[in-house]
């Protein structure tokens, strides 16, 4: 696969390998399943209700877990997922015997993938926006369950994602970054797709001036959006 500063070029197409950014995206428009994936980074964090939360931080696996939970969500590898974890204690007493040590985790994570990752790594950053979105918490919730209970030992921690906020996707197109912005959204809440706005900042590389448009709907950046993006950024730096 061919690389560069800003991405690969992945498909089945034989003539995607040999193919750099604007001759990806090219071939996609063209019904190629020709892909450009773009370096990209995603940032946001969750919140969870854990039954023993001060024992799962003080575990010295507990982000390898929780990292390759959101890892096995997202596709992406857990090499390329950094988390920290923040604990907050709700404990209960009966007399002197501590009852629980129940309480909220704030789970902060970044997943960083770079050009010069392995063309294995096929997701990109819209799909792993999409992937961390609100509607799929059950999902998001058993990942990273099934994690720890393989890490730590099934039923050690009861844990219960309640709150996603959405994640900032930066990918990078050409020497542009394009960064989409949306908001938060309740416990177990689906956001209205038809409501919800967002913002899309474009930004060249080598200023730090953002061109922003207000209310564009990402959607957490769909294909579609991306390949327009694309166009728009190769006329920005020309």
């Amino acid at each position: 696969m061919s690389s560069g500063a800003s991405g690969k070029c992945l498909g089945n197409d034989s003539r995607c390998g040999a193919s750099n950014e604007g001759q990806c995206n090219k071939l996609w428009i063209e019904g190629s399943d020709c892909k450009w994936r773009a370096s990209f980074s995603v940032s946001g964090s969750l919140t969870m209700t854990v039954s023993d939360v001060q024992g799962l931080v003080n575990s010295p696996s507990a982000n390898s877990a929780v990292a390759q939970g959101i890892a096995n969500t997202t596709g992406v590898p857990s090499g390329y997922v950094d988390v920290d974890l923040f604990a907050e204690l709700t404990r209960r007493r009966l007399g002197a015997r501590l009852l629980s040590q129940s309480g909220a985790l704030t789970v902060s994570y970044v997943i960083s993938v770079n050009a010069d990752a392995p063309a294995s790594v096929t997701v990109t950053g819209a799909d792993v926006g999409r992937k961390l979105a609100v509607e799929n918490i059950g999902e998001i919730e058993a990942s990273i369950s099934s994690s720890v209970d393989q890490s730590l030992g099934a039923g050690s921690f009861v844990l219960s994602v309640q709150k996603i906020n959405a994640a900032e996707v930066k990918v990078r197109l050409g020497n542009v970054v394009v960064v989409h912005l949306g908001g938060s959204s309740p416990t177990n809440t689906v956001a209205n797709q038809s409501s919800t706005s967002t913002t899309t900042k474009y930004r060249d590389a080598s200023t730090t001036m953002p061109i922003e448009t207000s209310g564009a709907r990402c959607n957490v950046c769909e294909a579609a959006h991306f390949a327009i993006c694309a166009v728009f950024a190769s006329l920005l730096v020309q």
